[in-house]
This record gives C-alpha cells, structure tokens and sequence, in this order.
C-alpha cells in the first residue's frame, strides 16, 4: 500500500493512519445518517393555527381569511375582535357575521363596526390545522334559509352514520347600517356547536327591528370515524350573561388531547323572548382550549336566566 499526502498539514501520513481515518470518517457519516433519521422521526404537531389579522375600525367591514398549508387540511376555525367593546363605550362595537369552513384548508370570518365609539383596532380569523394521516373529511355540507325580522330558527346538520361532526360555522349579512340603531343590528347567531356525536347546529334568528328580511347559511363538517380519530367534548360552565355588558367563557381540553374546533351556546327561545348579542371572539387559545366572548346591547331587555356556555372538541394526539 502507498502512502497519502495531507496537503493542508504538510505531512505524510502512514498506512495505518490512513486506515484509521477511514474509520472515523466512516463513523461520522453514519452518526450523519443517524441524525439525519432522527430528525425525520421528530413528532409532527398534532394540531397548529394559523392567523390572518387584518386592519379594523369604526364604520368599515372586513372580511378574513386564513388557510392551512402543506399536507394538513382545516378542522375548524374562528375569530377576534381587538380590541373587544366594553359597553357603554370602550372597544371597537361589531357584529360579527362571519365564521365557517372555505374549502379544504380554508376558514372564513368577517363583521362590521359600528360608528361609536370611535376605535381602532385589529379582526384576526383563525384556522385551526391538522396534518392529513390524522382525519380524513368526509363532507363539508351547507345550507340557507331566510328569516323575516323577529323569527328565528335552527339548521340541523346531520353527518353521515360513517362519520362525526367536527366543526360547523354561519355566514349572514352584517350591520344593515354602521347607525347603532337597533334597526341595523340584523342577524344574530345564538347557537354554534355539536348537538350530537353526528350532529351540528347553527341557531339564530333577525332582530325584530331588521329593515328587511336576510339569509343565514349555515355549515357542517364531517370526518369519518376512523382509530384515533374519535372528538370528546369539553364544555366550560355556564356564564351569566352580563345584561348592559361583557361575557366571557372558556373550556379546556382535558389530558393528552388538542382542541380541532370550538362552539358556543347562549340560552335562547323560538319564539319568545331572546337576548340581543353579538359573539366578538370565538377561537382557539394554545392547545387545547376555546374561547368566546361577547357583548349585550345596552339599553335592551335581557332575558331573565341568559348564559353563554363555550365548547372545545378534542383529540388524542
């Protein structure tokens, strides 16, 4: 055997030398390698958000949008407003109208300000992600009715016997004007959440004092049943609504599970009498936990017993 030259030292190395560099950097790709596949094995996030924030002030609209990227697709989704309306007169004071599933990876939300207070501020629409290999969707359906002013009803969504309800949203017109006469307060979503392993309700009805008769879309999404798949559900206690003020309640996956979706439930009656709220935030916090708040319009009787009740969907994972 020959001898190697180490041009960068100057010096010769010896036969065995060269063997045993051979060794080492032998051994160092397959440290290389090892790593390599140790980092392909790392974990993938069970569940992430994604945020769309946009620009929001008193007297305009907004409409949101954000959307999961790569192989993950949209289990659900929500929205805030920042800051919130405090009544009488702190915050920025919207309807939110918006909030429902767009496309595979997609979530939708929008509202409006009214012009007093004066704010300004931030609408954020939140999606929440799950790789592909953890769900798979089996439809995402969606429906319309029309309500005149003062009638109320409920869209039912019922899942295939295949699958689940995972998460389920409503889209419906804003301020019929940014006055903050009750006359252009108009739809008024009381109701967004499971009902049933395989179910989905959107309950709402139009202000008695609307201008004008406005439709109300409702929607579901459905995953099928499938290992590791199942969604619990986790509900946070009743909150009295706070009449001329602000509410808020929040429930938390419980041990190794990740929220996929949330819902809210504010107690209401068809026909009869039924509070005039707007929900301003309903969306994922960290993990495993859902928030919702909301607002009562001053000056308007408040049903006597209203509550505001939040609800986190869950995952193992």
């Amino acid at each position: 055997m020959g001898t190697s030259i180490d041009r960068r030292a100057g010096r010769r190395l010896t036969p065995v030398a060269v063997a045993a560099l051979a060794v080492m950097l032998a051994f160092a790709a397959l440290g290389g390698d090892a790593e390599a596949k140790k980092k392909k094995k790392k974990p993938i996030n069970p569940g992430s958000t994604v945020t769309s924030v946009l620009t929001m002030g008193s007297s305009t609209s907004v409409a949101g949008a954000a959307s999961c990227r790569g192989k993950t697709h949209a289990t659900g989704g929500g929205f805030a407003v920042a800051p919130t309306f405090s009544p009488p007169s702190t915050g920025l004071r919207t309807l939110n109208s918006t909030s429902n599933p767009s496309g595979t990876q997609g979530w939708a939300a929008g509202g409006s300000a009214y012009a007093s207070p004066i704010a300004a501020g931030q609408f954020t629409t939140f999606a929440r992600c799950e790789r592909n290999t953890a769900g798979r969707i089996s439809i995402r359906a969606s429906s319309s009715l029309t309500l005149a002013p003062g009638a109320g009803q409920n869209l039912v969504f019922d899942c295939p016997s295949s699958s689940h309800a995972i998460s389920g949203g409503y889209a419906a017109p804003s301020l019929a004007a940014f006055s903050t006469a009750f006359s252009s307060h108009r739809i008024v979503v009381v109701q967004s959440r499971r009902t049933g392993p395989g179910q989905w309700t959107i309950s709402a009805y139009n202000n008695p004092n609307s201008p004008a008769s406005a439709n109300l879309t409702g929607y579901a999404v459905c995953e099928l049943n499938a290992k590791g798949s199942a969604v619990t559900e986790a509900a946070s206690p009743l909150a009295p609504v706070i009449d001329d003020g602000r509410t808020a309640a929040d429930a938390t996956c419980t041990g190794k599970t990740h929220s996929v979706s949330g819902g809210f439930l504010v107690s209401h009656a068809f026909p009869g009498a039924v509070p005039l709220v707007s929900v301003d935030e309903s969306h994922p916090v960290g993990k495993g936990r859902w928030h919702t708040g909301l607002w009562e319009f001053p000056q308007v009787i408040l049903p006597a017993s209203t509550s505001l009740q939040t609800f986190a969907y869950c995952k193992k994972g």
